[in-house]
């Protein structure tokens, strides 16, 4: 045994006196117990607090912790008797006459056929009470492995935050993963060199933490990339004003609602600011589509012409037909008037 041996419960260093007997009682035991199964050392203070680890073999470390002793026993299953009472009632039933009347000597043939299994001689028929009943070797029970935990290590996780969320001993995690202590202070790092952690039994249950409500500006910036996702568009401003337009469209008809009294007008706003952001959403890529498509047109037809009011396109027609007339007099009149004022 080394000089740096260690109890393998509570890992303390174990003096090399305390692997030996002493030597004013050398019929004494040594103040370690050394397991049978792997020759681990397990010093006087955790035998003191737990006397039932000098009965465990295999040990814990060889089952796999604590959760091997947990496992319940199996009960002994029924066990069946070569020609017991069921068989005793069947033969009753064949022997039993027309009238309902069993004959002599009924039962007692019947124990007398099943009472042993074996007889000797041949057709002996003598009954034997104290012959022992063939039984079926009962199972016994295999001792279930613990399956130890796994936590899927994330990048944002710590060794130190881990054994805080599990409730577990920080150094007891680097032995069970085989780290250096140092992962939990000086290089946490070392701890994204494993896909996986170990957790001992005794870990508690990682509590569910909901996710965090999100806020207006980043539902804002997630619908953002929503629209340029779908739209193929690469300048963010001009998706962050079509997106916007729908929130003041939004905004303004809870306004007007709440100005009313509470109305219908108000119950759509409601219904739209909460529940309806994927409509809102949809708008917005309906009425970018439509700016689109008069865009594509404008540039094949050319701009759209607005007419004026009818009475000026008759004058306008009139003059073009006739290069002088009434129409022609009156612009020019209208002309001068508008020159001598400005003069």
């Amino acid at each position: 045994m080394s000089t740096s041996a260690l109890c393998s419960t509570c890992a303390s260093s174990l003096l090399p006196s305390s692997l030996r007997p002493s030597a004013s009682h050398p019929l004494a035991p040594p103040q370690v117990y050394t397991t049978p199964c792997c020759s681990r050392p397990i010093c006087a203070t955790c035998l003191a607090r737990n006397p039932r680890l000098r009965g465990y073999n295999p040990c814990l470390g060889c089952l796999g912790g604590v959760g091997a002793v947990m496992v319940q026993k199996k009960e002994e299953e029924d066990v069946w008797v070569l020609g017991g009472a069921e068989s005793d009632e069947d033969d009753d039933e064949q022997e039993v006459d027309d009238y309902g009347e069993d004959k002599p000597g009924a039962r007692n043939g019947t124990a007398s056929g099943t009472g042993s299994s074996v007889h000797e001689g041949k057709g002996s028929g003598t009954e034997q009470p104290n012959a022992p009943a063939a039984t079926s070797p009962a199972p016994s029970p295999e001792p279930q492995l613990h399956v130890p935990r796994r936590h899927l290590l994330k990048p944002s996780d710590t060794l130190l935050g881990l054994s805080l969320a599990y409730k577990v001993d920080g150094y007891a995690l680097c032995r069970l993963n085989n780290l250096p202590p140092s992962t939990l202070r000086t290089t946490p790092h070392l701890l994204h060199t494993r896909t996986y952690l170990l957790l001992p039994p005794t870990a508690a249950p990682q509590p569910f933490r909901p996710p965090s409500p999100e806020t207006p500006e980043r539902k804002r910036e997630r619908a953002i990339k929503r629209f340029q996702i779908v739209t193929k568009e690469v300048d963010a401003d001009v998706a962050r004003a079509y997106v916007g337009l729908e929130e003041d469209d939004v905004r303004s008809l809870s306004s007007l609602g709440e100005r009313e009294g509470g109305g219908k007008t108000k119950a759509k706003a409601e219904a739209l600011s909460p529940g309806e952001r994927d409509g809102r959403e949809a708008r917005a890529v309906e009425r970018y589509l439509d700016d689109e498509e008069w865009v594509r047109e404008a540039s094949v037809h050319g701009p759209p012409r607005v007419r004026g009011a009818p009475w000026f396109e008759e004058r306008r027609g009139e003059s073009s037909s006739s290069g002088t007339g009434a129409g022609a007099g009156w612009l020019t009149w209208l002309r001068g008037g508008v020159e001598a004022k400005v003069g």
